[in-house]
């Protein structure tokens, strides 16, 4: 899964180095009508437009979710990522003061270009990917599970539809109170065997350990936890009676705790109105660019055809007249 997520890292960044160089060319080359100007500086501005993509996307870990994403959401990351990295661009040469090189017309038509090149490959790695790990020909994460036989069967067959594979599973270790583990009473002493456990994860290379507890095992599933943290994996603690509640749920701060939303209210009247104005905007925005159409449909009707010339909204059987002519 990793090499063929450094696979398609590498194609985006070949896509949009060549995309923002054939934006500029086409650009120059059909609109201006002008001889490409500066082809090394230019060459090496989509290099770095494709290079900053590409940290942006492997920093904020969007290729590694895809697992666990929907469609839309993995789109939306990539073209967030594009937004960011133009921001980041566009200040970077306005405050080395080098923006009278570039055209905005340029640097516009390149984001364009960047935005449709990163949809396009990530759609067709999602389209590759997903079937695969779905169908278990990729396994997406290795994983470990921690806690009661049923309980580990349970989970594995929930997580296998997403590519996670287990590769082992072991039985919750038992735990006695304490006050060394912690220095208050009530804590839990890690076991020798919490140790043999440890060195039987290790030569595994698992990415993720997943402790399965019920609620009177929650403090020493806490207290393994803090024992496997020295392993390089991810730990997580599953309560097994809250499953399907948090399948359904999504993890949100709360003031200085982390909580399970099950629903999200409607829209505040403050998002309501920023809503409502970009719905106006847009809409303005797209009258103006599709206004000459309205103009120019009708004349063209008119000379292939006599008669007037009347429009039809879609669904119903009312027309109105667009053009007297």
């Amino acid at each position: 899964m990793a090499a063929l997520l450094v696979l398609a890292a590498g194609a985006e960044f070949l896509l949009v180095a060549v995309g923002a160089f054939a934006a500029a060319v086409l650009y120059y080359r059909l609109v201006l009508a002008l001889d490409y100007p500066d082809t090394p500086k230019y060459i090496l501005e989509s290099l770095l437009i494709a290079t900053l993509q590409l940290l942006v996307s492997v920093g904020l870990r969007q290729y590694s979710r895809i697992q666990t994403q929907p469609r839309h959401i993995f789109l939306w990351s990539g073209v967030s990522a594009v937004f960011f990295v133009f921001s980041f661009f566009i200040s970077t040469i306005f405050l080395l003061k080098i923006s009278d090189g570039y055209s905005r017309a340029t640097v516009m038509a390149q984001a364009a270009s960047v935005i449709v090149m990163v949809l396009f490959a990530r759609a067709i790695c999602f389209s590759l990917l997903q079937p695969a790990i779905a169908s278990g020909l990729i396994d997406a994460r290795r994983v470990i599970l921690i806690g009661e036989p049923s309980h580990c069967l349970d989970f594995s067959a929930r997580v296998s539809a997403t590519g996670i594979r287990t590769i082992r599973s072991f039985e919750l270790p038992t735990f006695r109170k304490g006050s060394s583990a912690s220095g208050h009473s009530g804590a839990v002493e890690v076991l020798s065997h919490v140790r043999e456990l440890i060195a039987e994860c290790r030569p595994l290379r698992a990415d993720d350990i997943v402790i399965l507890t019920s609620e009177s095992d929650v403090r020493a599933a806490l207290a393994l936890a803090g024992a496997l943290s020295e392993l390089p994996v991810d730990v997580h603690v599953v309560p097994v009676g809250a499953i399907d509640l948090m399948a359904v749920s999504r993890i949100t701060q709360f003031g200085n705790m982390v909580t399970m939303r099950i629903f999200q209210s409607p829209l505040t009247p403050f998002h309501r109105a920023i809503k409502r104005a970009f719905d106006i905007a847009a809409a303005i925005a797209g009258l103006v660019i599709i206004s000459p159409l309205f103009v120019i449909l009708p004349l063209a009707i008119k000379l292939d055809s006599p008669g007037r010339c009347y429009f039809v909204r879609p669904g119903t059987a009312t027309t109105t007249r667009l053009f007297a002519c």
